[in-house]
């Protein structure tokens, strides 16, 4: 049984709720991003193994972070303020246009990603494939830092998922609330920042990847953090609120 969203106001698949927040039919500040989280977690534990279905996985990170994107750019106050109605409703216009834009970018992202790890199966068969290079853009808001890390993480997954499993631990519950707290006390100790990767050590077992990276959704969502890309290694850097 795939996951299944259930909230007061909605219950059924993400993707739709992403969609009918996006287009306003139901109220962003009515939709709790960490129940979700919260909800999805649950779910996946009680899987019996873990996290088993990277695909589904992947796929509620992508609509998980585009959630957070369209409540950031729904509640959060503009940075101008336009000085005449009709620009002002433009501006609007525009904005939920991008927000399904992305939407649509994204489920198509993940559909193209899938297509591609399994090209990349049948690739490392023949071929041993070199170090893939991505050029991040610089950075402009939240949104852009929330897809950055979606792009990035995928990354992460791929590797994850070609590891093998060295032996079988117990899943360990975590609370998303702790790890945020844990997250932020390792950037806030680095004043010059630390590398998102460096948060998803080969050793770390799969609750705690997918766990680590929606604290690090939330921080930034929060804006406790920002993302930088370190101009040297190309890597995403993530910056404590404090330090910039």
């Amino acid at each position: 049984m795939k996951y299944q969203v259930q909230l007061d106001i909605y219950e059924g698949p993400l993707d739709l709720l992403v969609r009918s927040v996006t287009n306003q039919e139901i109220p962003a500040y009515e939709i709790s991003v960490c129940t979700i989280i919260d909800q999805f977690i649950e779910y996946f534990m009680g899987m019996g193994t873990a996290f088993s279905d990277l695909e589904e996985g992947s796929r509620f990170l992508v609509l998980a972070a585009t959630l957070l994107a369209v409540k950031a750019r729904l509640l959060l106050p503009r940075r101008e303020e336009e000085d005449e109605e009709s620009d002002t409703l433009l501006d609007e216009e525009d904005e939920e246009g991008l927000l399904e834009t992305d939407l649509d970018e994204y489920l198509a992202f993940q559909e193209a990603a899938g297509t591609l790890e399994e090209r990349a199966r049948e690739w490392m068969m023949v071929y041993r494939r070199p170090p893939i290079n991505i050029k991040v853009p610089e950075q402009r808001g939240p949104r852009d830092d929330i897809s950055r890390l979606v792009k990035a993480f995928h990354g992460i997954i791929e590797r994850i998922s070609k590891l093998p499993e060295p032996y079988k631990v117990k899943s360990v519950p975590y609370d998303l609330d702790d790890v945020m707290s844990d997250v932020l006390v390792k950037i806030n100790s680095r004043p010059k920042g630390m590398y998102f990767s460096d948060f998803f050590p080969v050793t770390s077992g799969r609750e705690e990847i997918i766990i680590t990276f929606l604290a690090v959704l939330e921080l930034v969502y929060e804006g406790e953090i920002s993302v930088k890309e370190d101009q040297e290694t190309e890597e995403i850097l993530l910056i404590s609120k404090g330090s910039i």
